[in-house]
């Protein structure tokens, strides 16, 4: 089984975007996630299914030191844009096997709730899969990665409901097993174009 579990935006500058999303799509963030050692963080928007991570550098210095700090630095360098969609599994070793990938172990530290680490299993990630690939995530059992709590803080939205690429659409569709409705692709320079969010008030769409 999988799921569109969230999807990356990298941003050069936290407070700008988070301002933007608030002021512009109602949208309030709920929580920093950090990555030991490497100056990257994470900022997280909470929906009933699913969030959006907002990906940056919090210690420029740390992440000239660490080889993710670079990549994710260098991402940095070619401006704010979406990055990744993480598609969740509970069968991550079956994807791993079809696709010919070893699957990364990755823990960080939730700020918000004093250093509780949160651990899960990659297939690929955003920085390193040919756009718009997506790549596979598996949270550890009984990790909620996307708490009711912190979902309140955006009532009005349910989560995100597809994700619109362009590129090739045949190979989006072998690299996930099939074809799903959480993710659309159209010819055109390999990226991803736009997330919508599925509102009360119906779709949103974020470029």
């Amino acid at each position: 089984m999988i799921w569109l579990d969230h999807v990356v935006r990298i941003v050069p500058d936290f407070a700008a975007t988070e301002r933007r999303f608030r002021e512009k799509y109602s949208l309030e963030a709920a929580r920093w996630e950090v990555f030991p050692d490497s100056g990257v963080a994470s900022r997280l928007f909470v929906f009933r299914n699913g969030g959006i991570e907002l990906m940056g550098i919090r210690d420029a210095a740390e992440a000239a030191e660490h080889p993710f700090g670079r990549l994710v630095l260098a991402a940095i360098r070619e401006g704010e844009r979406w990055l990744g969609t993480a598609i969740g599994t509970d069968g991550l070793d079956v994807h791993a096997a079809r696709l010919g990938v070893r699957p990364t172990t990755v823990s960080s530290a939730t700020v918000t709730t004093e250093g509780v680490r949160s651990t899960f299993r990659l297939l690929g990630d955003p920085l390193s899969n040919a756009p718009p690939l997506p790549f596979f995530i598996e949270w550890d059992r009984g990790t909620d990665p996307w708490p009711r709590e912190e979902a309140a803080l955006n009532p009005g939205f349910t989560g995100v409901k597809r994700v619109e690429a362009a590129g090739d659409a045949r190979a989006v569709a072998e690299h996930l097993g099939g074809e799903f409705d959480f993710i659309s692709v159209v010819e055109g320079i390999p990226g991803i174009q736009a997330v919508v969010l599925d509102a009360e008030g119906g779709e949103i769409h974020i470029e």
